[in-house]
């Protein structure tokens, strides 16, 4: 039997000797005593526990790590008051802190509470508390709300670690939260493991409303959705409207990248639909992207109003993204009306990106009926005109008499700030030259001006008259501007009198 220091009966009741005893060991050392707490009783009980420890085989068995589990031993036998004083001792190491900690939070969870709240880093560790916790949940709890009115504890501190272990520890003991008591802390739970989560779920819904009530349903969302997603939104549509929209978007938007039609059944399940937009639009997409025919007969059937029309949209795109041909004749077997007509747009403006001159000659062959062809051709020209107006002026300079409706507006709108679009306007059959001029010179840019006067004098009769007046009505904003414009019409050659007055008559009074 290894005799006993004199100091370790008495340094055993602090920290600082603990450590100074292992450390000691291992160097080789010898150590001061330091005074010990009033204690009668305690060098007998140490004593023999040590004693009875198992008898040691080898040297390398005793050595600071055994020395070390005996001296933790022996701590069961300290009262809180001998924890505490250990626990304050400047000279105590690090690795002894742990030990000690813990014995005390089981025996004076509030006293710890206090203590830890006036420590940094390592000491505020959720472990410790989640200990303290663990040895009297209610009444960590209480102490908890106590000390959360002193200035030291604060949000991001001992406060929200001390709730955090009681969320631990209450989900580990199956209990029902306290919920008003945490939402006093602006708690949210980090973790639910080992939570009854239907259990949960029932008290969180009889929360008063409040954004904690919000924070607490999307935490629980986040954890039960991937066990149980259809008992989730069973949950959230027993909810108030305003509650249901975290759970159901998050268990569907889960579902929908895993299972499209899984996720659009339990979309047709739901309440208050046109609050769920977005989830509509992803459900559309992805469905489409396995089966656009049934995405649209679930779009058809199950969605109403503008939820159904930008569902559409997206059936369509993507059907269009995946097979563009496929799409159009499936578009032209749709009920003729606006629904068709927004087929046909959706698949112009994915052919359009790819091949414009082909989408054009798909819309100019349809054979169903003249609406058909008509509707199609003005889908891909306005599409045309949006994706790439300069392609599409060349279109039209050379189809000008047989231009989709609205073709040449929207292609004017998009190119008037091209330094070559009057150029390209008064090249046009003068059938079109005056719409086109119409649309381009009042937004023309003051930078082009002169081009645009030369191109302008080319004109003659009414066109020219029309052209300076449209050149009046510019966008010129204010009185400088419109006086760098006369200066330049007067030094300009070949401007004359009429132009001016013309110029002068579209000007902004």
């Amino acid at each position: 039997m290894i005799p006993i220091p004199h100091w370790l009966s008495r340094g055993l009741l602090i920290l600082g000797m603990i450590g100074s005893l292992a450390l000691g060991i291992r160097l080789g050392g010898t150590l001061s005593a330091l005074p010990a707490p009033a204690r009668p009783n305690n060098e007998a009980v140490i004593a023999t526990s040590i004693a009875t420890d198992p008898p040691r085989t080898s040297a390398a068995e005793d050595g600071p790590f055994r020395t070390r589990l005996r001296i933790v031993d022996g701590l069961k036998q300290m009262d809180a008051a001998e924890l505490e004083a250990a626990m304050k001792d400047k000279s105590t190491p690090l690795s002894m802190l742990e030990p000690v900690l813990l014995h005390w939070s089981k025996l004076a969870p509030a006293d710890v509470l206090q203590f830890l709240s006036k420590q940094t880093g390592s000491m505020q560790t959720h472990e410790h508390l989640r200990v303290w916790a663990r040895s009297n949940l209610n009444g960590a709890l209480d102490a908890a709300l106590e000390y959360s009115q002193h200035d030291y504890v604060g949000i991001g501190g001992m406060k929200r670690e001390a709730m955090h272990a009681i969320m631990s520890e209450t989900l580990a003991q199956g209990l029902v939260p306290d919920w008003e008591k945490m939402r006093l802390e602006n708690f949210v739970p980090a973790t639910w493991d080992g939570a009854d989560f239907p259990q949960l779920a029932q008290s969180i819904r009889d929360l008063p409303l409040s954004d904690y009530r919000t924070r607490v349903i999307e935490a629980l969302t986040e954890q039960w959705a991937t066990s149980d997603p259809d008992a989730v939104l069973a949950w959230a549509n027993t909810l108030d409207v305003q509650a249901q929209e975290v759970p159901i978007a998050a268990v569907i938007s889960q579902t929908t990248k895993a299972d499209p039609v899984r996720a659009a059944e339990m979309f047709a399940t739901i309440t208050a639909q046109s609050r769920f937009r977005n989830l509509s639009e992803e459900i559309a997409t992805s469905y489409a992207k396995l089966y656009p025919a049934e995405a649209y007969d679930w779009v058809n059937a199950t969605l109403v109003g503008d939820l159904r029309t930008t569902a559409l949209y997206k059936v369509f795109e993507q059907f269009a993204e995946t097979n563009v041909h496929a799409a159009a004749e499936f578009a032209l077997n749709l009920p003729e009306g606006d629904l068709r007509e927004n087929g046909f747009m959706n698949i112009a403006s994915t052919w359009v990106s790819r091949d414009p001159s082909a989408a054009m000659n798909w819309a100019g062959n349809i054979r169903t009926s003249d609406a058909d062809r008509a509707a199609a051709r003005k889908s891909v020209g306005l599409a045309w005109a949006q994706w790439n107006e300069v392609s599409a002026a060349e279109f039209i300079m050379q189809n000008p008499h047989d231009l989709p409706d609205g073709m040449l507006a929207t292609v004017a709108k998009f190119y008037s700030d091209k330094a070559d679009a009057t150029a390209w306007a008064t090249g046009l059959p003068e059938s079109l030259q005056r719409e086109a001029l119409s649309l381009i010179l009042p937004p023309v840019k003051l930078k082009d001006t002169a081009a645009v006067l030369d191109v302008v004098l080319t004109l003659r009769g009414q066109l020219r008259a029309e052209a300076f007046q449209h050149l009046g009505t510019g966008s010129w904003r204010n009185e400088e501007q419109t006086a760098q414009v006369r200066e330049m019409l007067s030094e300009t050659k070949g401007v004359h009198a009429e132009d001016i007055a013309h110029f002068e008559a579209g000007v902004p009074k």
